[in-house]
């Protein structure tokens, strides 16, 4: 028996994101997140500055968003990805809240990363040039990112 390396997870993960769009039940759980030291099930931990609210990838692989620390090891949350997925941050996540113990999909709801951010930023404010760049910056990494994964995963394959 011989044990199989783990992925660093950790240099593919944003060290802070802003999750936002959500104005109704949980509002309070918009705003800016940041990496714990802490892990649970093998993944980063975000904290809400200031704040006593977390992100956390749960065991069935979504993102839940949790008002207290105890809701993270209970975990239940209130607002979560509608299906698994690598990053909050991913293309193409989806996002749902909890109203009175039904899950209602809200697609206004989404987590940006710090790049993501500016890029926004600079947009509305004109720099359209600036903005194109740093989009193409961010696409390229993603883009060395799959690659470095994908021959990881090929080098780590008996």
């Amino acid at each position: 028996l011989h044990d199989t390396p783990r992925p660093n997870i950790t240099r593919h993960h944003h060290h802070q994101f802003i999750l936002s769009g959500h104005t109704g039940l949980h509002a309070k759980l918009m705003g800016e997140y940041k990496m714990e030291e802490e892990r649970v099930n093998e993944y980063p931990l975000y904290k809400k500055a200031e704040e006593d609210h977390y992100i956390f990838r749960n065991k069935g692989g979504t993102w839940m968003v949790v008002a207290g620390r105890a809701s993270v090891d209970e975990d239940a949350g209130f607002i979560m990805t509608q299906e698994p997925a690598q990053l909050p941050t991913s293309e193409g996540v989806t996002w749902e809240y909890c109203d009175d113990d039904e899950w209602v999909p809200d697609d206004t709801i989404s987590a940006i990363d710090g790049l993501g951010r500016i890029a926004i930023n600079l947009a509305d404010n004109g720099g359209h040039t600036a903005c194109v760049a740093l989009l193409e910056e961010a696409m390229n990494k993603a883009r060395e990112q799959a690659h470095e994964e994908a021959l990881s995963a090929t080098e780590s394959t008996p």
